[in-house]
């Protein structure tokens, strides 16, 4: 399985804008490191597009970080999200009782 990874692509040379790719095993392991890359990136973009594809493994702590940032975040900067339609990633959510739209 692959670690958890963080991508940020910048969505055009002089837009503030950015797509944020996070992929892998996204779970409780590697999340205090995931946490501060994000934390940094309302302070340099406006708008961010959080995807999350080719997600091997994912946890309700890795859900909450993605609240969390999502409740800092807001205040500076415009966000989405976007899951990969996958069969693993659909039945984690209907398994959780969450909607992929309810963020």
């Amino acid at each position: 399985m692959k670690k958890a990874e963080i991508t940020i692509q910048n969505v055009s040379e002089n837009s503030k804008e950015a797509d944020v790719v996070l992929e892998g095993e996204l779970g409780i392991v590697g999340l205090k490191d995931l946490r501060v890359e994000l934390a940094e990136l309302p302070n340099k973009y406006t708008s961010l597009n959080v995807i999350l594809k080719n997600v091997s493994r994912l946890d309700i702590a890795f859900i909450q970080l993605l609240f969390a940032f999502k409740r800092s975040a807001v205040k500076s900067c415009k966000l989405s999200f976007h899951f990969e339609d996958t069969e693993y990633l659909n039945n984690w959510f209907a398994i959780a009782g969450l909607r992929k739209d309810f963020f």
